[in-house]
């Protein structure tokens, strides 16, 4: 998704042990990590006029399976972006893991440790 949090973070990660990268940009950039060039092997500009929904859509879209790591995963929050994903992700039938940030960001630390 390209944005600041998790995303930046697997992406870095990924990125570093030499995965292939491809990152959805959402035209409405205030919550793009600055560095999202610098974490991906490909990436994809959303038209300027596409929402957040949409660029979420189009990561379903373009994606086998997902895996969701929400900010809160006790807690569904209608409004948030990841939970969005997850929902048309779980509509569209394809499967959908949710990690929580603590177990993720444990899990990443040990790989970069690698």
């Amino acid at each position: 998704g390209g944005c600041v949090g998790a995303d930046a973070m697997i992406a870095d990660v990924a990125y570093r042990n030499g995965l292939h990268v491809h990152t959805i940009i959402p035209a409405n950039m205030s919550q793009v990590d600055p560095w999202v060039y610098t974490r991906c092997t490909s990436y994809q500009l959303m038209p300027r006029q596409s929402t957040y929904k949409d660029r979420n859509q189009a990561i379903v879209d373009q994606s086998d399976m997902l895996i969701g790591i929400p900010k809160d995963t006790e807690q569904y929050d209608i409004r948030s972006g990841t939970w969005q994903t997850i929902r048309i992700g779980k509509a569209k039938g394809i499967p959908v893991v949710v990690y929580t940030q603590k177990l993720a960001r444990t899990a990443f630390d040990e790989l970069s440790r690698d």
